[in-house]
């Protein structure tokens, strides 16, 4: 099962690498969420606040962090992930850093966090309701 979620992180990390590779940020202070490791005491929630000037990864704050860290045997890992993980983004400018090991869950719960601020900093659509057509071949729109 755990094999399963890593893919699936994987994946989705990789769909976001894929879109930011060559990135012109809009300048300014974006905010980003992602769920790590859930438990019953915690929501796994961790959000994240980046600033970007128009092609660099400025600052990355670390806002919310429930996560394991008070766990004995993991949460030295997970305290390190949350220290680490947003360092190397920033030193290398890229989401593609190395996890934390056996802080998995954590480390990739930050890196989807600077990555959904990073799409919002890149998006260039404005938020709102749109209506569109199609033409189905036939000489019918449809809705």
């Amino acid at each position: 099962m755990k094999k399963n979620i890593s893919i699936l992180i994987l994946m989705l990390t990789s769909l976001f690498l894929c879109s930011l590779a060559f990135a012109e940020y809009k300048p300014g202070t974006y905010k980003g969420s992602s769920i790590g490791k859930k438990t019953r005491k915690q929501s796994g929630l961790v959000e994240v606040e980046v600033t970007v000037s128009t092609n660099k990864i400025e600052k990355i704050t670390v806002l919310t962090y429930e996560q394991s860290v008070k766990n004995r045997k993991y949460g030295p890992l997970v305290n390190q992930a949350e220290k680490e993980i947003p360092a190397a983004i920033l030193a290398k400018q890229s989401l593609h850093v190395d996890v934390v090991a056996n802080a998995t869950l954590s480390s990739t719960a930050l890196q989807l966090a600077v990555a959904n601020a990073l799409h919002k900093a890149t998006s260039t659509y404005n938020p709102g309701t749109y209506k569109g057509t199609a033409n189905t071949g036939g000489g019918k729109n449809m809705r």
